[in-house]
């Protein structure tokens, strides 16, 4: 008669299906976007595993005979911490212990919008920073603004993708653009993309005039540069 109890199950990584980052979750207390995750990990062979989280059961999976199995949420989990556990039972009846705890933060909310702020301009006698709706001579501007701290942050201009940076911790960014403006009216936005991989809605429009042109005797020159 078998009455050795098997060894407790692992959680090893849970899967992101969802939005543009699906990397899989290989370290407790990483963050996703997946509202309902696959786990996986080992057990002993063939055994039922049962899933909690947050020490509520969420259902139960059997392992292969190779001792692997994934088990997904049927419901969606809420925004926030959830850590998992699991516990094994064998053929004969006996109940392993309690699995370490695996940590899933589920978080499903985009971020606020980011702000561009400012642009600087470095060609020509007249330099420094220019906010929306001035002129500039420079064709290659530096974009700066603020967002959520450590954020992903897009700068387009209509569809066009122009340059990204990655937010600090304060939320401050910087973008250098590397394909020269044309003579023309600008409008930019940015979209923040959070360490989840929700991505917010775009900023407000920031408008630059570039104007390469030498002014006129009678001009009133640029705004910026």
């Amino acid at each position: 008669m078998d009455t050795l109890a098997p060894a407790a199950p692992t959680i090893v990584a849970a899967a992101d299906n969802v939005g543009p980052i699906q990397t899989p979750l290989t370290t407790s207390g990483q963050v996703t976007d997946d509202a309902t995750p696959t786990l996986s990990g080992r057990a002993a062979a063939n055994a039922t595993v049962t899933v909690y989280n947050n020490g509520v059961s969420l259902g139960t999976v059997q392992a292969t005979a190779a001792g692997d199995w994934t088990f997904t949420p049927e419901n969606a989990l809420d925004n926030g911490s959830h850590t998992f556990t699991a516990t094994a039972v064998d053929a004969a009846g006996n109940l392993s212990e309690v699995s370490a705890g695996f940590t899933v933060i589920v978080d499903t909310l985009k971020p606020v919008a980011p702000v561009i702020a400012l642009a600087q301009d470095d060609v020509g006698s007249v330099t420094g920073a220019l906010t929306s709706g001035q002129r500039t001579d420079d064709t290659l501007p530096v974009l700066s603004g603020t967002s959520e701290p450590n954020a992903r942050v897009q700068i387009f201009e209509g569809q066009a993708l122009l340059g990204t940076a990655t937010a600090d911790a304060n939320g401050n960014w910087t973008i250098p653009l590397t394909t020269p403006l044309t003579n023309a009216l600008h409008n930019f936005t940015a979209v923040a993309t959070d360490a989840a991989g929700n991505s917010s809605d775009p900023s407000a429009t920031f408008s630059l005039t570039v104007d390469t042109q030498p002014a006129s005797s009678t001009g009133s020159g640029l705004g910026g540069g």
